[in-house]
């Protein structure tokens, strides 16, 4: 029986050192406009306005055209509810080509 024991102590030992924590998803557009993200549990989704210009920011998750717009200025972040997988951050450029990130 000790030697089970020792087992035992020995495995939850080195599945506490082998485990790592789940690491958010984060991403910057091209013209540092926007920045998407998630949490550490992959439960919350924001997008962050970064640059004071005319141009709302945006994001997209899961490699879908699910779309989280934040209208609310430079400065701002909006966030949903939602299980996330990657994230693409977006400029809304009125009248042109989007830069969006690659999916990350």
């Amino acid at each position: 029986m000790k030697h089970r024991a020792i087992s035992v102590a020995m495995f939850v030992a080195f599945a506490a050192v082998s485990a790592s924590p789940a690491l958010a998803h984060s991403a910057v557009a091209p013209d540092s406009g926007s920045n998407a993200y998630d949490n550490s549990t992959h439960s919350r989704f924001y997008v962050y306005d970064m640059k004071a210009d005319s141009h709302s920011a945006y994001g997209n998750w899961n490699n879908t055209d699910n779309r989280l717009s934040n209208n609310s200025g430079y400065g701002t972040t909006v966030s949903k509810a939602a299980t996330v997988t990657a994230v693409r951050a977006c400029t809304d450029v009125q009248f042109a080509s989007d830069p969006c990130s690659n999916w990350n």
